[in-house]
């Protein structure tokens, strides 16, 4: 009753469905969401809108919460919609009006968000020298309608999402920019209790790949019935497509991800995914996150953007090089040893440093890691061309995270 009377209400008001605007929960889990709901928000292929207006309604349809945001299309944003009571489980109505920037009719959605019991172990996204981020989808007893999906931001990039049901299951990212090229490398571990896969997985943006990219937990289709996993994970900028280097790119940000679901019997089918996304701000406070990055298009461009290093407390210096006729190389400053794990196509190896300075060489398609005895993690993307006899036909992108001891991981 409470759905059809607002449908009626809106058709009072001149209000039309059809607002190109979705929201994704942060955490499907009600201990995730203490104080305030946390959404969020993706304008449906990049559209551009005006101020929307959200209210959030339990099952009885009284309003919970409500919030103008100001235009969800200008940049990535999670939204908080505060709640003055406790979260409790069950099934949530959000209704979301609005226009487009260049004016029309006013629009709305709705949508449904169901939240289990749960959480309670920091899902808000919290800011010191890392942006931490957490998603986490939850369901059980074949109830996954409106709990299927968890969201996150990649800032300077775009908005992501996790979607794990009977049906569909994957990491997809929405670019806020069409013209700029994002790329998405996974080392992913697989296993279905008889048969287990190591793979490295690379999923690109760019001309021609339409409005999102995406990477799939199954391996099959239709999705296998039982699997556990997880990703380790680079969602890095290129810049502007067709660019030749030397631009300014957007910090990249990396993510870990676990995942197990059983899909046997459709009564008891559950899925669990919790993830942890990072991301460097200009703060300085632990956990603490710090990047660089190369890229560049054509052997004209090399020598201009063929290196890049940051420096990290407590660590040195973390430098990177990918050069024609040069080594492609990770190498870090610190008098510390590490442990070094390269990933390429379907294989890892490990390599332990006793004492640095540490080095590395980076894949020309693959991801190292670098585990310091510190306790700093150091996460390398790889991607190079150099064989091509057209020298302008050659191009390197390597993104890489630095983090401090005490970054989450599920």
């Amino acid at each position: 009753m409470a759905g059809s009377a607002q449908a009626t209400a809106a058709q009072k008001h001149g209000i039309k469905t059809g607002l190109p605007l979705k929201a994704s929960p942060v955490s499907t889990l009600t201990g995730d969401n203490v104080g305030a709901v946390k959404l969020i928000l993706r304008p449906l292929k990049r559209a551009r809108l005006g101020a929307v207006k959200i209210a959030f309604r339990d099952s009885g349809g009284h309003v919970l919460s409500r919030k103008r945001v100001a235009s969800p299309s200008k940049g990535q944003e999670i939204v908080s919609l505060p709640i003055s009571q406790p979260l409790q489980p069950g099934a949530y109505k959000l209704r979301m009006v609005g226009h487009k920037a260049k004016g029309g009719p006013r629009l709305e959605a709705i949508q449904k968000i169901v939240f289990a019991q749960g959480g309670g172990n920091g899902a808000t996204p919290t800011e010191s020298g890392a942006l931490v981020q957490k998603a986490v989808v939850n369901w059980s007893g074949g109830e996954w309608g409106g709990r299927d999906t968890a969201g996150f931001v990649a800032p300077g990039i775009g908005f992501g999402e996790i979607v794990c049901n009977p049906e569909t299951q994957y990491v997809r990212v929405f670019g806020s920019n069409g013209g700029r090229e994002i790329a998405m490398m996974n080392w992913t571990y697989k296993n279905w209790g008889t048969y287990q896969e190591k793979s490295l997985r690379e999923a690109v943006y760019t001309t021609g790949t339409g409005f999102d990219f995406y990477e799939g937990l199954n391996k099959f289709s239709p999705p296998e019935k039982t699997s556990t996993g997880s990703f380790e994970g680079m969602i890095s900028d290129r810049g502007p497509i067709g660019n030749n280097g030397g631009l300014p790119l957007a910090p990249p940000t990396t993510l870990r991800l676990n995942w197990q679901w059983d899909f046997s019997n459709p009564s008891k089918a559950h899925c669990d995914v919790e993830a942890f996304f990072g991301t460097e701000t200009a703060l300085t406070t632990l956990p603490l996150a710090r990047s660089a990055q190369v890229f560049w298009h054509g052997e004209a461009s090399a020598a201009a953007n063929g290196t890049a290093a940051v420096e990290f407390p407590g660590l040195g210096t973390v430098s990177l090089r990918c050069e024609p006729g040069q080594p492609r190389q990770l190498s870090v400053s610190s008098a510390a040893g590490g442990l070094v794990t390269t990933r390429e196509a379907s294989e890892d190896s490990s390599l332990r440093e006793p004492a640095g300075p540490v080095t590395a060489n980076l894949p020309n398609n693959g991801m190292v890691v670098v585990e310091m005895n510190s306790g700093v993690r150091i996460v390398v993307a790889s991607r190079w061309k150099l064989n091509d006899p057209n020298p302008s036909q050659n191009w390197c992108a390597i993104a890489a995270q630095v983090l401090s001891p005490g970054f989450p991981s599920p």
